[in-house]
């Protein structure tokens, strides 16, 4: 969203003022708006709801893989890692720290969030 628009709402403010770098951002805003149109990905993936249980079961190998993650994409931005070098030990990590028991739960918790008809 360009500055000052939210959900297609104008900021309104007796004190705003439209100037040149506000009006470049929203010109850019709405000239990638055909660029985008119809690109949607078939199916957004909401936040899951866990059970107290799953909860316990993998709140601390989440915030374990949250936090290698974020320190290893900042390695990989900055070059201290190397994609073609360090790619597959990253992966060899994350499963050493649980990543496939955690999206084994998080898919049961994704299917028993659907399986509701409302």
């Amino acid at each position: 969203m360009p500055p000052k628009l939210f959900g297609g709402l104008a900021y309104q403010d007796e004190y705003f003022t439209y100037d040149e770098e506000t009006k470049r951002s929203v010109d850019t805003w709405w000239e990638s708006v055909p660029k985008r149109h119809g690109k949607c990905p078939a199916e957004v993936v909401g936040p899951i709801m866990y059970t107290q249980e799953e909860m316990e079961e993998i709140g601390e190998t989440w915030s374990t893989i949250q936090d290698y993650v974020k320190d290893s994409t900042l390695r990989f931005a900055t070059g201290d890692l190397s994609i073609e070098q360090d790619w597959d030990a990253y992966l060899n990590d994350l499963k050493m720290m649980g990543l496939e028991h955690f999206l084994e739960i998080a898919q049961n918790a994704y299917i028993r969030m659907n399986s509701y008809h409302y």
